[in-house]
């Protein structure tokens, strides 16, 4: 078994292995605080999974933007709409409000939206926010593709501590842009043990953020040689 004392004498804290047991530590640690209060806000849910992922994407270009946020290409898309439809609405758009968006730090450019609500909400509500997340993930997914080639996205969305990692791809319906389609597949459930009980939940957890970071690691890569591609074009 794997102590992390063998990793931080072996100066691997950066390796996956001790990220993995500093969560499962930061988890186990606060189990007794994270005991199932069903009247608790959104976001406490919120703050309780955001800290795993501080550890996770550490070692990574991506940073976490929460406090009900705007996501830019939302902006685009309401503006695009206003201007299409001829409402006639000549205020300034804003962009929808997300709990957490997930940038790429050296291009500040959005990589996915996730949101989350308390554990008491209605199905009507959890309906609602399923809708608008994937709505605002695929608005966003098509501004990633046409700017860097990007064909898919890896986001969250959560009820109290039970939540799911899922992929957003696009698919090819024709010939241009206006042709692609999106499609969500679900990638694994995520949830936040409230007792030791529950705690062999961590491992599919533990996989699905491994996950989300393998994937985020490849739009990084994508971003990084289209930006490479556009510098030795100005050059030339």
């Amino acid at each position: 078994m794997v102590t992390k004392a063998a990793l931080i004498r072996g100066h691997q804290r950066k390796s996956q292995p001790y990220i993995n047991l500093v969560i499962i530590e930061h988890i186990v640690n606060n189990i007794c605080f994270w005991a199932v209060k069903r009247d608790e806000s959104e976001a406490t849910f919120y703050r309780r999974f955001a800290s795993l992922l501080d550890p996770l994407l550490a070692d990574t270009d991506v940073f976490l933007v929460d406090g009900e946020t705007n996501l830019q290409s939302s902006k685009v898309a309401i503006a695009m709409n206003k201007a299409i439809f001829h409402t006639g609405d000549l205020s300034q758009a804003y962009g929808r409000k997300i709990d957490l968006i997930l940038k790429c730090a050296h291009a500040k450019v959005d990589i996915s939206s996730n949101e989350w609500k308390k554990a008491i909400v209605g199905p009507s509500i959890k309906l609602h926010q399923q809708s608008k997340n994937l709505r605002l993930n695929t608005s966003n997914l098509f501004r990633l593709h046409t700017k860097f080639g990007v064909t898919f996205t890896i986001a969250m969305d959560f009820v109290g501590n039970a939540g799911y990692l899922y992929m957003l791809r696009l698919v090819e319906d024709g010939p241009g842009l206006d042709d692609y389609i999106t499609v969500a597949h679900l990638v694994t459930h995520l949830v936040i043990p409230t007792s030791f009980e529950s705690l062999s939940m961590v491992e599919d957890t533990l996989r699905g953020l491994l996950t989300l970071k393998v994937r985020f690691f490849f739009i990084e890569q994508k971003k990084k040689k289209k930006k490479k591609k556009k510098k030795k074009k100005k050059k030339n």
